[in-house]
């Protein structure tokens, strides 16, 4: 393994999605399409799936369903998060992370694997 590897690094650039599905009735039928969109990891804490396969994953709504119901099924509002990270954030809105890169405002403390703010856009 590379010394060098940084597993848990947020990415620093934005990026196009990959996929843009539609028509789906309900918000888990995209769970495919996000696994591979996000790398099988949740896009808050970055745990991949593999690392943690009992966990309880999570298909998670950037402007949540309370604030705006006609975003529910909308890929772009999707992201994949695991179930500590959905009970977290709850009714709080949270950009793309494909279109805004967390890597300018979060890290995961290499020690202690907490996701750590680095200003004041990060928290939460």
């Amino acid at each position: 393994m590379n010394p060098n590897a940084q597993p848990y690094k947020y990415p620093s650039r934005s990026r196009l999605r990959r996929h843009a599905p539609r028509g789906y009735k309900r918000p888990g039928e995209y769970r495919p399409w996000l696994d591979d969109e996000f790398h099988f990891r949740c896009v808050y804490c970055l745990k991949r799936k593999v690392w943690a396969p009992t966990d309880i994953w999570c298909v998670e709504h950037l402007i949540p369903q309370s604030k705006d119901l006609n975003q529910a099924c909308v890929y772009e509002n999707l992201v994949l998060a695991c179930q500590r990270c959905n009970e977290k954030k709850l009714s709080v809105s949270a950009p793309d992370p494909a279109a805004f890169p967390y890597g300018h405002c979060l890290r995961v403390h290499q020690v202690t694997g907490e996701v750590e703010p680095l200003n004041e856009l990060s928290e939460m």
